[in-house]
């Protein structure tokens, strides 16, 4: 008897004991995951406090600007849909938000203990910065656009004769299918006849007619080779497909090539049933694209088909060789229209002639793809948009290995490269996918 008091004495204990230490390690649990979930991220925050506060009471290093404003205009890439701190006041503006700004008369911040110093150093030219930024927006403003722009002339197409000019291109042809307009430089030679190559094959492009029309400049005078003008002579000899006038081949003189092509157009090609603009690097599928246009986008009626940017799709670019002038759409951070991105673009024919007067009319832009398929169509009135930006690509690359895996399946036509091996690549994969298809011939009943 005695034996098992003592034993169940000592398993009481020790069940005592074991209770006490599970429940001291479930306190011990609980205060470590109160420690790490609480403690330890608020511990982090005020940290973070105190090393932005050291920032900004610190002797702060020399900033290389100049007096200014202390306004502050944050840096926008070209493609980039970054806030523009013009529109955040300044006391509003956050730490991670003022890494990498500009000010507008030159220098660069970096931190913010910069920016406190620009605020402080800043506030004598205030008030007449500000006026010379309101004087440049007043004197640039159309109120009819409402926005700023810069005035251009456009008169050298308006009111000068084409240099060369083959006015029977689309009448000679008794039903014209689709009109191809490109976009060249005079010297591009061996892209025009690539071009030529693809779209101009009858035996593939049957029951379909197409017309090629190639739209050039000239050359700079330091530019301007001898051989070269002899060789594009005899080339429109040859061809007849050139069309030209007097105006200096440049980048900022796209809008000028676009206006010109619109007028010849108006002018001289009545009869397409569709029209078509690409630039001179582009390849395109074109035994998909004449059944399209033929069967599907002709019944449409003052429609463009293109690659949309709808509007705050695509910031202005500020910077590089795009740039746009600072005293153009000032204020704005992105274009206030839908514009097509030009390498690709289809119209319908009944757009050209209101297209035309709309152009002679609204002030001129120098950025051919925002005036030709932006202000121009937006001021013409009654324009449907259809975005084919599902079958068409600027990579080429992409364009290339869909139609390797697919075939005719792919759903691009059409695409663009600089090179023109990757171009020949493309196209004659392109033209592989159709080795098997059958052409029926062309029939016309006369009277």
């Amino acid at each position: 008897m005695l034996w098992d008091r003592r034993h169940s004495a000592s398993s009481v204990t020790s069940r005592q004991f074991m209770n006490i230490s599970f429940t001291i390690i479930m306190l011990f649990q609980i205060t470590f995951w109160v420690y790490v979930i609480l403690v330890i991220p608020s511990a982090k925050t005020a940290a973070n406090q105190l090393v932005i506060q050291r920032e900004l009471i610190q002797k702060p290093r020399h900033v290389n600007v100049q007096p200014g404003p202390p306004r502050i205009i944050k840096r926008l890439p070209i493609f980039s849909n970054t806030v523009d701190s013009r529109m955040i006041p300044q006391n509003k503006l956050k730490p991670e938000q003022v890494k990498d700004l500009y000010m507008p008369h030159g220098g660069y911040l970096k931190n913010v203990a910069d920016v406190e110093i620009h605020r402080k150093k800043t506030t004598i030219h205030y008030k007449e910065n500000l006026e010379a930024d309101d004087h440049d927006y007043n004197m640039h403003f159309n109120s009819f656009l409402r926005h700023t722009i810069l005035h251009r002339d456009a008169s050298t197409i308006w009111e000068n004769e084409f240099v060369l000019n083959p006015k029977k291109l689309c009448s000679q042809h008794r039903d014209l299918d689709l009109l191809v307009i490109v976009h060249t430089a005079p010297y591009n030679f061996k892209r025009r006849t690539m071009i030529r190559q693809q779209l101009t094959n009858r035996g593939i492009n049957l029951p379909y007619t197409v017309q090629i029309v190639f739209m050039v400049g000239s050359v700079k005078y330091e530019k301007r080779n001898i051989s070269n003008d002899m060789t594009i002579d005899s080339e429109y000899k040859q061809h007849g497909d050139l069309v030209k006038m007097d105006f200096v081949e440049d980048f900022r003189n796209l809008s000028l090539k676009a206006v010109m092509w619109l007028k010849w157009t108006n002018e001289h090609c009545k009869n397409a049933n569709m029209v078509l603009k690409i630039d001179d690097d582009v390849v395109i599928d074109i035994q998909k694209i004449l059944p399209l246009s033929k069967g599907l986008m002709s019944k449409y009626k003052r429609s463009i088909f293109c690659h949309l940017n709808k509007i705050g799709s695509q910031p202005i670019p500020r910077i590089g060789r795009t740039m746009v002038d600072p005293r153009e759409f000032m204020r704005m951070l992105y274009y206030p229209y839908n514009y097509c991105s030009g390498f690709i673009v289809f119209l319908t024919p009944d757009l050209i002639p209101s297209m035309e007067q709309t152009a002679r009319k609204i002030p001129f832009y120098n950025v051919d793809d925002v005036f030709m398929f932006g202000m121009v169509p937006k001021y013409s009135g009654g324009v449907t948009y259809h975005n084919i930006g599902f079958n068409v690509s600027i990579w080429n690359q992409k364009v290339l290995k869909c139609n390797i895996d697919k075939g005719r399946l792919c759903q691009y036509f059409g695409t663009m490269a600089e090179e023109d091996a990757d171009r020949l690549n493309v196209w004659n994969v392109m033209k592989h996918n159709h080795v098997w298809d059958f052409h029926f011939p062309k029939l016309f009943i006369g009277h």
